[in-house]
Formats: structure tokens, C-alpha cells, sequence
């Protein structure tokens, strides 16, 4: 699909990873020399509830700075992914 056929929606993933990329950045700042738990995903329910190989509901998403950064991650490659299958150019 071109670009200018659905303008809003790739503007808004544009602009998701921007805000995930910039709290992810966020807490790379004042993250410690080690991995902590606080900074692993966990066992439970994906916030947002999509997955990386499913697209995340349209419902409002939680606050990403209270995600977990290896989530934030997962999140930031999952609307990778969305983008780059709808809007990436075929080689033929």
C-alpha cells in the first residue's frame, strides 16, 4: 500500500514508536549496570494485549512508562513489523 493512501494511520505508528523509542530512552538513562526483574517483561498479559505476531487492538494503551523496558522493546518491533507488512514496497 502507498503511503499517501493511509497518511493518518502511518503517521500515527510513526509517532507510537516515537513515544515508545523516547521512553525506552528514558529509562536506558537511569537504568543500572544490570538487568533487573522491573525490567523484564514477565509472565503476564502484554500491555495493550497484542502480541508480536498479532496487531494490537485500537482500545487506549496503558502508559508505556510503566512498561517494563524490555517491553517497550517488544512494542517498538511489534508496530515495526505492522508498518514495514502494510507499507513496505514489494520486490518483484
Amino acid at each position: 500500500m502507498e503511503i499517501d493512501q493511509a497518511r493518518s494511520e502511518f503517521e500515527a505508528l510513526a509517532r507510537h514508536i516515537g513515544t515508545l523509542a523516547s521512553t525506552l530512552a528514558a529509562k536506558a538513562e537511569r537504568a543500572p549496570a544490570s538487568i533487573t526483574d522491573d525490567m523484564r517483561m514477565g509472565s503476564g498479559p502484554a500491555m495493550g494485549g497484542g502480541s508480536l505476531l498479532g496487531k494490537r487492538p485500537a482500545a487506549a494503551e496503558a502508559d508505556p512508562s510503566k512498561a517494563p523496558a524490555e517491553h517497550l522493546l517488544h512494542l517498538i518491533l511489534q508496530d515495526c513489523s505492522s508498518c514495514h507488512s502494510k507499507f513496505r514496497q514489494k520486490v518483484l
